[in-house]
């Protein structure tokens, strides 16, 4: 058997960073699962929230590669370790920069929300339908879940 050789500039833990980019891309398409109960109409909108968000998704990318296909010069682009950032830099100039660079740095918080969020809703879940324990189906005059924040 003939194993490919593996390129000696690849890393494991370089590896491990783009499939971890690659992950997140795709991250969140389930999100709506998790509030589908106070859906009123559950059966038509989450096929329609779950398909549109990845649509919606393929949509952005889609775009954004032709913008900055239009905006950069190839030559840039390839060596680009911040495409997005560059091209607010042509078109902004360096507060234009500044500005993605720091939406951008921002998202892995939003990220983490939403995960947070998320993981709440199944542990309250699991506490009403008795598989978890029974204080974590119950919600504070806050509307917190009662093992995350007591009155």
């Amino acid at each position: 058997m003939h194993l490919a050789r593996i390129p000696s500039s690849m890393t494991f833990s370089g590896l491990m960073v783009a499939l971890q980019a690659i992950v997140i891309t795709y991250g969140g398409w389930q999100s709506p699962l998790y509030f589908i109960e106070e859906d009123r109409d559950p059966a038509r909108n989450l096929p329609r929230a779950m398909i549109g968000g990845v649509l919606s998704v393929i949509g952005i990318y889609l775009l954004v590669n032709i913008a900055l296909l239009r905006i950069l010069p190839m030559s840039e682009l390839s060596g680009a370790t911040l495409p997005a950032a560059d091209a607010a830099r042509v078109i902004a100039g360096a507060h234009g920069r500044n500005l993605i660079t720091a939406v951008v740095s921002d998202l892995p918080c939003a990220a983490v929300e939403r995960d947070h969020d998320d993981g709440t809703r199944v542990i309250f879940g699991m506490g009403r339908d008795q598989l978890f324990w029974s204080r974590t189906s119950t919600v504070n005059r806050r509307r917190h879940a009662g093992y995350c924040n007591t009155d």
